[in-house]
């Protein structure tokens, strides 16, 4: 039997233990409940009078305006929701109906991705009809999104044990609660489409959800502040269960103590991918503006992360107002979440990101976080800015990619070098991610012996010394090194220093990268550097450069390169010159490959950017040993650079 041909009346004869359980778990003395609870015996007649209590009750108050509730953004054709067309992660497709029993709410989608079926299960998809509901006044939205939750929930009851995948996994379970379930239930209560069977299976089962998580929930993770979120909102915007005081105190607590783990003393979040730090930072935010709209006090230990949390967003953010891409993630413009973050926090220097020009953040412009072990180089906050990312920090706690040393830099309003992205993380897109966008060869590192780098560390104990890594306001600089290429026999060993020389009078700002590889033997080097996709790259000599007419352009420029280069796009065997700005999109790009064959190589590359034709620079190097390179850089005009490799020298500039 199909959802819409069932009623309450139904509900209450075939499963009259969720009616009893649902009577039993309500507080009916609560005083968020409208009226009183009466003195009927009737199950029917008690659900219906707690149903009538809730409408006109003060009970999510919040979550009743008139505003509509949150869409998700990858949900953008509502129309064809009504037809049970969903569009996930760029991707459309008609959800299964086997035997016309409702949606197959386990299928994995065109490309056989589980990610697929679990975001079907978050459900998007309900704020999205809701919002259409309101926006339009046409009760059609609503009136589908009752019967999809209706189909839902009668599929899908809350499972004997733990489920480790499907529609009950934690997560899911959470993210229903923190993004969906309570605004939608709160935003239909005064709509007739909104069904009293739909309704009381939705209580039901929001008091499953809750005490699903409090057992399973995970910890140490991002998924723990996305479904202790969830929990919160819950407890709060149902407080008449009996259990909700126990659910809103372990979920604070919870979120508290993973604010504390998750966030290092510099604000990022400890995946290190900007991304995932979003998706942290989205839920602890939340949950204390949940604290706020329920009257609580939100925790100190997890107001304070927070405002660090975005502190970091808005200092590293790209000219064009994206977010850095790097390990796993998308390339997302965040300049609306930091202009509400910068209203709600009272932060006028996150407003930046907006172009209106009222606030910027103090100077210099760039920002290290040791931590993190990361610099974001700029020249400073404009959308023609130049811009760089340098990596070399740990590993990262997950979504990690092998990928320590790597660079990524744009300028003058476009992307020039890039990350390899994410591209799936599971179905028939994956072997890309598996075998390229996760490995070294897939960022702007070096292959020894056609190895990339092993797995690092997950996380620091210590940051990164400030003689290692330094934000200034005339040169920003940072170095690392790395030991481990997957199991090679011997000893390896890659060192890479970046110096970013901010614009002068004399010159327009450039990056000297100096890379030092040391063996016990001779080795087959490849250095890689990815252009984005709309770059057109030319080889000349040894430098590559990009030639778009008026737009940004780069020139690498290796001083000395004893091997060869070539230019590869879109390869398949080996995977390379591949390029993912978001989660199932992926396209070709351009990569430069230097390969050498040497037992010990010192590479000093230059990298300049001009808007329209930009020359390779002409520089020479003058000394070189252990502790730095000292180079000439005669065009453009910089004149001597010391680079320090070692902690015996500093940065030195002289004309």
């Amino acid at each position: 039997m199909r959802s819409d041909d069932l009623d309450l009346d139904w509900l209450c004869r075939e499963h009259p233990g969720l009616i009893d359980g649902l009577c039993e778990d309500v507080d009916p003395q609560h005083p968020d409940l409208a009226g009183n609870a009466g003195a009927s015996e009737d199950r029917r007649e008690q659900v219906a009078n707690l149903l009538a209590r809730i409408a006109a009750g003060n009970c999510g108050h919040w979550l009743r305006g008139a505003e509509a509730p949150e869409a998700d953004w990858a949900l953008d054709d509502v129309d064809r929701l009504l037809e049970n067309t969903f569009t996930i992660q760029d991707v459309a497709a008609t959800q299964p109906c086997p035997s016309g029993k409702g949606l197959d709410w386990h299928d994995r989608g065109p490309h056989h991705d589980r990610e697929w079926a679990w975001l079907l299960n978050r459900h998007a998809w309900a704020p999205r009809l809701v919002a259409a509901w309101r926006e339009r006044s046409d009760e059609r939205y609503a009136r589908h999104c009752d019967s999809l939750l209706a189909d839902w929930l009668v599929q899908n009851p809350r499972p004997l044990g733990h489920c480790s995948s499907g529609p009950w996994r934690e997560l899911e379970v959470g993210l229903r609660l923190a993004m969906a379930w309570p605004q939608v239930f709160y935003a239909l209560q005064r709509c007739s489409a909104f069904r009293p069977l739909t309704r009381v299976m939705m209580l039901a089962s929001v008091r499953d959800h809750c005490r699903y998580l409090l057992r399973y929930h995970r910890r140490r993770s991002n998924h723990a502040s996305m479904e202790m979120n969830g929990l919160l909102l819950a407890a709060t915007a149902f407080p008449f269960f009996r259990e909700a005081d126990a659910w809103r105190d372990h979920a604070l607590a919870v979120l508290s103590d993973e604010a504390a783990f998750q966030v290092y003393p510099d604000g990022v979040q400890i995946e290190l991918t900007a991304m995932y730090h979003w998706v942290s930072l989205r839920h602890f935010d939340q949950a204390i503006a949940t604290c706020q709209a329920a009257g609580l006090a939100a925790p100190t230990g997890l107001v304070r992360p927070v405002a660090a949390m975005w502190d970091y967003l808005a200092g590293c953010l790209r000219p064009d107002g994206s977010i850095p891409l790097n390990n796993d993630g998308d390339r997302v413009d965040f300049r609306e979440q930091l202009r509400q973050a910068a209203e709600q926090h009272g932060r006028e220097d996150w407003r930046w990101s907006e172009g209106v020009g009222r606030s910027t953040p103090a100077d210099p412009p760039s920002r290290a976080y040791p931590w993190a072990g990361q610099l974001i180089m700029r020249s400073g906050w404009d959308r023609e800015a130049q811009w760089a990312f340098f990596d070399l920090g740990p590993w990262g706690w997950s979504h990690q990619h092998d990928d320590h040393l790597h660079l990524s830099l744009h300028a003058h309003g476009r992307d020039l070098l890039v990350d390899s992205g994410r591209f799936a993380y599971t179905g028939d897109l994956f072997r890309y991610a598996d075998a390229y966008a996760r490995r070294s060869a897939g960022h702007n590192v070096w292959l020894v012996d056609g190895h990339g780098q092993a797995p690092g560390p997950r996380r620091c104990e210590d940051p990164v010394p400030g003689q290692r890594l330094q934000a200034g306001d005339r040169w920003d600089y940072a170095r690392s090194a790395w030991t481990d290429f997957g199991g090679l026999p011997g000893s390896i060993c890659h060192a890479r220093a970046v110096c970013y020389l901010h614009p002068t009078a004399r010159h327009p700002g450039l990056w000297i990268v100096v890379d030092r590889l040391c063996s016990d033997r001779e080795r087959a080097y490849q250095a890689l550097w990815h252009w984005h996709p709309r770059c057109t790259v030319t080889i000349d000599g040894d430098a590559c450069r990009s030639t778009d007419d008026d737009r940004g352009n780069l020139a690498i420029a290796p001083l000395t390169w004893p091997g060869t280069v070539e230019l590869v796009c879109g390869q398949a065997d080996p995977l390379q010159g591949w390029y993912s700005p978001r989660y199932n999109v992926f396209e070709p790009c351009p990569t430069s490959v230097y390969r050498a064959v040497a037992r010990d190589l010192t590479t000093v590359w230059v990298l300049t950017t001009a808007r329209g034709a930009v020359a390779p620079a002409r520089a020479t190097v003058l000394a070189e040993d252990a502790e730095a390179v000292t180079l000439e850089i005669t065009a453009p005009t910089v004149g001597r650079v010391v680079v320090p490799l070692g902690d015996g020298a500093t940065v030195s500039l002289a004309d």
